[in-house]
């Protein structure tokens, strides 16, 4: 369906077109009352609520891990990169390696430590919380489910 408006006599009105029955047309007005009739048939009960955030919470439980260890590897990462770059400028301070060889690797290291910090900035906490308390706090708002489609236009 394709939403579009209609002049009438002193107002436009709102309907909705079907695109493959280009002759079926429903009023907006009726369509989004029968709309919202149905929002509110959907809410779901206490122990459906339940199950669903502990299905939400034991299916997230592998990826946060992975997660963590990837961000436990960047940091090993980027400690490692600092370590090559104090190395580059001892060397360079000893006169052991030439000025242009220096600018060379100390570039490479930089861009290198750039993106790992980079991956690391991605990583930072949520402003809505830990992910259990999103999930506490957002799915047992299922038990009204008009009311969390209204909170969310």
């Amino acid at each position: 369906m394709t939403a579009g408006w209609s002049k009438g006599r002193k107002n436009y009105h709102l309907y909705y077109r079907c695109t493959v029955h280009t002759n079926y047309n429903l009023p907006g007005n009726k369509l989004h009352d029968t709309f919202e009739r149905m929002l509110k048939g959907l809410s779901f009960q206490p122990h459906q609520i339940r199950f669903i955030v502990e299905t939400a919470k034991n299916l997230l439980i592998q990826p946060l891990q992975l997660k963590r260890e990837k961000h436990q590897q960047q940091l090993k990462d980027l400690q490692a990169l600092n370590q090559k770059i104090y190395q580059l400028e001892e060397k360079f301070m000893n006169n052991e390696i030439e000025n242009e060889t220096y600018q060379r690797w100390f570039k490479k290291l930089k861009e290198d430590k750039a993106l790992v910090e980079y991956a690391l900035g991605d990583g930072k906490k949520s402003k809505l919380g830990t992910t259990d308390g999103i999930i506490e706090r957002v799915l047992p708002e299922l038990s009204n489910y008009f009311r969390f489609m209204r909170k969310g236009t």
